[in-house]
């Protein structure tokens, strides 16, 4: 480098690249806090709405459990085992759940599924 045009030049041009350099950087590290930060409060709120519909779903299968539970002929000490797994085999069939238990007063457990302790 002879003359002076060309040192200005080149002090120009690396002082613009060092000063876009950090104008980028900056503005990445802006960008990412803010996305974590619009992140974490989105994933905050569909937490909150998926735990009210679980919630709210719990409650209505507790309800209709509690509904069958209730039922004169399940409580009914003459109805047999056997009968009172028929009755629950057919909740299982109306509500769809994966099985039912009915325990006896002696602790006995007998399912619809065919496994009894």
């Amino acid at each position: 480098m002879k003359s002076i045009k060309q040192k200005l030049i080149v002090s120009v041009g690396v002082l613009v690249i060092v000063i876009c350099v950090a104008l980028c950087a900056g503005s990445y590290y802006s960008a990412s806090s803010v996305l974590e930060a619009t992140t974490e409060t989105n994933l905050k709120e569909i937490a909150k709405q998926s735990s009210g519909t679980v919630s709210s779903l719990v409650s209505g299968n507790l309800k209709e459990i509690n509904a069958i539970a209730a039922r004169a002929d399940l409580a009914d000490e003459k109805v047999s085992p056997e009968e009172k797994v028929a009755i629950l085999s057919q909740e299982v069939e109306r509500i769809g759940c994966l099985r039912m238990a009915y325990i006896d007063t002696k602790g006995d457990s007998h399912s619809t599924n065919g496994k009894s302790r």
